[in-house]
């Protein structure tokens, strides 16, 4: 699963959950420790300001369509891209015994390759260009 399949206030969310249950606990600088609490507290306070650029969450739907070979409905550009994932996933379980040899040449072969230079391309272009639309 690509995090872009996730609600960014999840993920936010998550981060700021995982700072104050699994990180603060084991900070014992008070200095370190406040370091914590703020930055737990800006995810919170990050959650209803910020979401994907739908754009971006588009094109990968797209690509992860194109690679799965069939187009999926869904209401907004994450759905699609988690019901897109799952067209692939379904094409990877059959990749590693698809024709039954378990020499690894089933049916999905090609499409997981597809998928991965793709993904491989978007996420240089994110390094340079963000992926975060306030």
């Amino acid at each position: 699963m690509t995090l872009h399949s996730m609600s960014l206030p999840a993920v936010l969310a998550g981060v700021a959950r995982a700072l104050r249950e699994e990180v603060l606990p084991q900070v014992t600088d008070d200095y370190a420790r406040m370091q914590v609490k703020a930055i737990a507290e800006l995810m919170g306070n990050l959650v209803p300001r910020v979401t994907w650029d739908t754009g971006l969450v588009a094109a990968t739907a797209e690509r992860s369509e194109a690679a799965a070979g069939a187009q999926v409905r869904g209401e907004t550009p994450e759905e699609r891209l988690r019901l897109a994932r799952e067209a692939v996933g379904a094409l990877v379980d059959g990749l590693y015994d698809g024709d039954g040899d378990g020499d690894g040449d089933g049916v999905g072969a090609a499409a997981v390759r597809a998928l991965v230079e793709a993904e491989f391309t978007a996420e240089e272009e994110l390094v340079t260009t963000g992926s975060l639309k306030a």
